[in-house]
């Protein structure tokens, strides 16, 4: 599934919830990793992870946190990016892909592109 930002999908502190699948994703940004950045990235398209099918299956829900860097074109960088926390490891396995498979509009500064830290949560529920 794929998602659309809102209005507010770009500044400090914003969420952006996909609904439909098994999973709420939640993208908060993080902080900047080269220039100070004076508007964060924006999820263009978001890919709502796999929940894990031997955790569905054992209904089991849980949540990650994952780190990665949207580069000055949008492209989360697969070589900084990283697990922050996982109630288990395979939701951070399937938030971390996710996340790599998403596109952004990059953060910029003084009208700029720059690249941008970003964090993201993945809270994984049943419905």
């Amino acid at each position: 599934m794929v998602s659309q930002p809102g209005e507010s999908g770009s500044r400090a502190g914003a969420r952006w919830i996909t609904r439909g699948g098994p999973t709420i994703a939640e993208f908060i940004r993080l902080d900047h990793s080269a220039a100070s950045a004076d508007r964060g990235p924006a999820p263009l398209g978001a890919v709502e992870p796999d929940y894990p099918a031997l955790l569905r299956e054992a209904g089991v829900e849980g949540s990650a946190t994952v780190e990665f860097v949207v580069d000055s074109v949008g492209v989360p960088q697969s070589a900084e990016s990283r697990v922050i926390q996982a109630d288990r490891p395979e939701f951070g396995d399937a938030a971390l892909a996710a996340a790599l498979a998403s596109r952004f509009a990059p953060g910029t500064s003084a009208g700029r592109p720059v690249p941008v830290r970003v964090r993201q949560v993945v809270r994984f529920r049943l419905k």
